[in-house]
């Protein structure tokens, strides 16, 4: 199973941990070398934090876009400090300069204390309300073919254009390298499954002598191995927490002895894992099958 590791850059040597957002100290050279341990360490992404006292979140990340080659700076963004079509043209022009690594993370604000400190008097719900309108209009103007006008609840401009077209920000994700990578490895799985299935099935009906029984069950495992990768890389790729995180593919509630003896001899035949579960009162393991 894929997995992609996520760290949060620091400014300086001081605080880590929560109090790591918050620390106004920048010693630049201590960035540069964190940014590309990270990026020689494997890391995938790395979260560029926002607080009002901190050094300012979009010239951090161009930093560690600039002095590293692979690693993903997620910008921390609030949609109360920048006017969305400032923001537009801020990030699409971020966006090429790290060569199509940018992702942002829009920070609707959980304390009102600290969005007070830069003038934002919005309550939370309304908060979320403008991260919504926020968000619409920045995809619609690095998608849009000519100006952009609005008249919304938060934000009102008029024939509002820029030639800045991001590299990914915005784009449908199926036009993504990411996206198109997966979805031509889950392809190839699933024409490898098929292929096997197809070629045993014509093997049997032509009553091949050679093609034993147990060719014909090693097939059919091999077959629904790849199909579960498919899968699992699919849910990975729709980015949904709820089955990416090692959770179970399927549930079998069983009510007889039975029943779990017939639920385990399939399962063995076809190579897939089984984790038993009792009654869910346990304080450790849960349904997740075990890390590898």
């Amino acid at each position: 199973m894929p997995v992609e590791f996520i760290s949060a850059v620091h400014t300086d040597s001081g605080a880590s941990g929560p109090a790591a957002a918050s620390r106004t100290g920048l010693d630049v050279d201590h960035l540069r070398r964190y940014a590309r341990a990270l990026d020689d360490g494997g890391f995938d992404h790395t979260l560029v934090a926002y607080h009002s006292a901190s050094p300012d979140a979009f010239q951090i990340a161009q930093f560690v876009a600039t002095h590293t080659e692979r690693v993903r700076p997620i910008l921390a963004h609030r949609p109360g400090v920048i006017f969305p079509t400032h923001a537009a043209r801020a990030l699409a022009t971020l966006d090429r300069i790290s060569d199509g690594r940018l992702t942002v993370h829009i920070i609707s604000g959980g304390s009102d204390e600290e969005q007070h400190r830069e003038g934002d008097y919005l309550d939370k719900r309304e908060r979320y309300e403008r991260s919504d309108e926020y968000i619409r209009i920045l995809r619609k103007v690095w998608q849009a073919d000519g100006p952009v006008s609005r008249e919304g609840t938060y934000f009102k401009f008029e024939t509002f254009a820029h030639a800045r077209v991001p590299a990914n920000l915005g784009h449908p994700v199926a036009r993504t390298e990411r996206f198109r990578r997966t979805a031509g490895e889950i392809e190839a799985l699933l024409a490898t499954a098929e292929q096997l299935l197809f070629d045993g099935a014509a093997r049997v009906d032509a009553e091949d002598p050679a093609y034993t029984p147990e060719q014909a069950l090693g097939a059919r495992v091999l077959a629904d191995r790849h199909a579960v990768r498919a899968v699992e890389l699919a849910v990975r790729l729709l980015s949904n927490p709820g089955l990416a995180r090692g959770n179970p593919l399927a549930v079998v509630h069983v009510r007889r002895t039975e029943d779990v003896t017939v639920t385990l001899r399939h399962a063995h035949a076809l190579g897939v894992p089984v984790v038993p579960r009792g009654a869910g009162t346990g304080l450790s393991g849960r349904s997740r099958r075990p890390s590898r």
